[in-house]
């Protein structure tokens, strides 16, 4: 049993490696955030305060229009914001380097980037004038003690922040799931033991993604279809796997019939938990995150 335990946690730590564990689901405020940068570094040149606005565009904080007419694509291949943000000729590249408030760090880069690859969510709060007259978002206003609705909120946030963490749990041990019962196919019910366990560790992590992840789905700047798609999938593989993991417990009976609606089941769970993860990594990190 030392051996097959040793065998499953370097599995499990290689699986577990395949994921990043500081992926977020990108925030309400997202494109309140991305008004802010682009406000602060190109109203300069390019805001709504100008009467001749360089390159007949002066409404960087116009979020919405600034995404009809330069970023209406989750592609960054097909965003021309994008192309003018890292485009490496001097002439194209925007904001320039002697720029009044400096390029763009790489933070306010992947910022704008996930704004982007989000389909671009748009502003929750409208926009204010600044004393030099460019429009940006408000300040955050302090949350009342007294205020019972607002105080769950944080909670839910924080657990809604933890299902691009968690998802890779149940993912690891549903293919783990079926590489053992590949082994119990070759050497019979040695592997049994483990392959409970995993079954057990795969519904125990995949309810708690679950949970995170009911949280998480009214996040602004999501394709509805996607998210259904994602939500189904893992559903469904949980069902399977359940019923999987019911037969395993139930009885011992290593019968021919039993055995193929065992191994589909875990299979299919498997499938249908993978293509949850690809939706998933749709959903974060936009259509193009492979390319």
């Amino acid at each position: 049993m030392n051996m097959q335990l040793r065998i499953i946690l370097a599995l499990l730590m290689y699986l577990g490696s395949q994921g990043s564990l500081f992926a977020q689901t990108p925030p309400k405020d997202l494109g309140d955030q991305v008004r802010e940068v682009l406000v602060t570094k190109c109203s300069e040149c390019h805001g709504g305060h100008l009467k001749r606005p360089k390159g007949a565009f002066g409404f960087v904080g116009d979020l919405k229009r600034l995404k009809k007419e330069y970023s209406n694509d989750p592609k960054l291949a097909e965003s021309d914001l994008w192309y003018y943000l890292t485009e490496a000729d001097e002439d194209d590249h925007m904001p320039p380097e002697k720029s009044k408030n400096g390029p763009l760090s790489t933070a306010e880069l992947s910022l704008i980037r996930w704004w982007i690859t989000a389909g671009g969510p748009l502003p929750q709060s409208p926009p204010v004038k600044t004393p030099a007259g460019t429009e940006s978002s408000p300040p955050k206003e302090e949350v009342s003690k007294d205020d019972s609705s607002e105080k769950s909120e944080p909670s839910s946030n924080i657990v809604a922040a933890l299902h691009p963490v968690l998802v890779h749990f149940p993912i690891a041990f549903i293919v783990l799931s079926v590489l053992l019962e590949a082994l119990r196919c070759r050497q019979g019910q040695t592997w049994r033991p483990a392959l409970q366990l995993t079954l057990s560790l795969f519904l125990l992590s995949a309810i708690l993604a679950g949970i995170a992840g009911f949280q998480a789905e009214d996040a602004e700047g999501y394709s509805e279809e996607t998210v259904e798609i994602h939500q189904w999938c893992a559903i469904g593989g949980t069902i399977l796997a359940g019923i999987a993991w019911f037969m395993l417990r139930r009885s011992s009976d290593t019968g021919k019939v039993q055995t193929i609606i065992f191994r589909a089941l875990i299979i299919a769970s498997a499938i249908l938990i993978s293509y949850a993860g690809h939706e998933g990594g749709l959903i974060v990190y936009g259509v193009d995150h492979f390319s």
